[in-house]
């Protein structure tokens, strides 16, 4: 494989937050799209790269937080049947956090079906979604959006969530183990924190595969979740490391009603 495509293709993901898509590759580098797969699938082999649906992204560090367009793609089926568990935890008259997550974004279909819901969140995508539903009101934070992200970040957005005191808040995070819950970017994770802080009651959506990822920055532990929401059982530390410290566990084969609602 010719190594100056793989030093071109290195140079133009370095530029763009760590990911692209096969065409803007393909049109950036005046190559075709058959030959930008072919160079993308021999750099995977050797580590320099991950490959997702239509695009290409360095191999991530536990400091780095994936593009909201690789992430949208992953675990689609696993993100589907966590939202259907949380669903069953909505009602009418709720004040609701909403975390900028592809995991969290998939609940927000569901919130159609009800009355009165006041929804505060830091995710562009989510609130242009909820602006369509004419029974949810959408409040977004204020502050700087992240770069290859549909996030908002920054002090303006943590003044902002002190406003504000939610019956539920949901977010997820970029992985776990058994001292708690982490995140690849402590921007993000200061927003979660303040949702946290503010919220009567936390659930944490997370796909079993964050079980086998790391993150650089300790968002909190189990002590401060309430319900953790996954598509699979967790492995047996971190079950028990869940267990010592009150926190439910709601599985596709225990959908119920959680008990704090």
């Amino acid at each position: 494989m010719d190594p100056s495509k793989e030093s071109a293709i290195l140079k133009v993901l370095s530029q763009s937050e760590g990911a692209c898509s096969l065409e803007s590759l393909s049109k950036q580098l005046y190559l075709s799209l058959s030959t930008v797969r072919r160079v993308c699938i021999a750099m995977e082999q050797k580590g320099l790269v991950e490959r997702y649906h239509g695009g290409v992204a360095l191999v991530q560090s536990s400091a780095w937080e994936s593009p909201i367009s690789k992430r949208s793609t992953q675990h689609q089926a696993q993100k589907a049947k966590i939202a259907r568990l949380a669903s069953k935890l909505l009602r009418d008259n709720l004040v609701i956090f909403m975390d900028s997550s592809s995991t969290v974004q998939a609940l927000s279909p569901y919130l159609q079906s009800f009355h009165n819901i006041t929804v505060i969140t830091n995710d562009i995508y989510m609130a242009q979604e909820l602006s369509q539903y004419s029974k949810v009101q959408c409040y977004i934070c204020p502050g700087i959006v992240k770069p290859n992200s549909s996030s908002v970040v920054g002090s303006y957005s943590l003044d902002f969530l002190a406003n504000f005191h939610a019956n539920i808040a949901f977010v997820s995070c970029k992985a776990i183990d058994t001292q708690g819950v982490l995140e690849g970017d402590d921007q993000q994770a200061f927003i979660k924190r303040m949702m946290i802080r503010y919220a009567k009651q936390v659930i944490l959506l997370c796909d079993s595969s964050k079980q086998n990822e790391e993150g650089f920055f300790r968002l909190c532990g189990f002590d401060k979740i309430n319900t953790i929401i996954t598509d699979a059982p967790l492995n047996a530390s971190i079950k028990k490391a869940v267990s010592a410290s009150s926190c439910d566990i709601l599985l596709p084969q225990n959908d119920s009603t959680s008990p704090y609602f």
